[in-house]
């Protein structure tokens, strides 16, 4: 019989375990408007990964 760790609670940084009630309510809140622009940037945050190999001077340069 396998047995599961248990995580102390203080091991969990607060940070990354995000209350899914929190969650629930920023999706009900920004429903029909527009999100932070940080929220679009993280978003995207694989196409300017794309864009900085292609051109990584110009990126090291902004």
């Amino acid at each position: 019989m396998t047995q599961i760790r248990q995580v102390p609670t203080w091991d969990i940084s607060p940070r990354v375990v995000v209350d899914p009630y929190k969650l629930e309510f920023m999706s009900q809140h920004y429903k029909g408007r527009l999100r932070p622009r940080a929220a679009y940037a993280l978003g995207l945050i694989f196409l300017w990964a794309r864009l900085s190999a292609r051109v990584p001077r110009l990126v090291n340069f902004i």
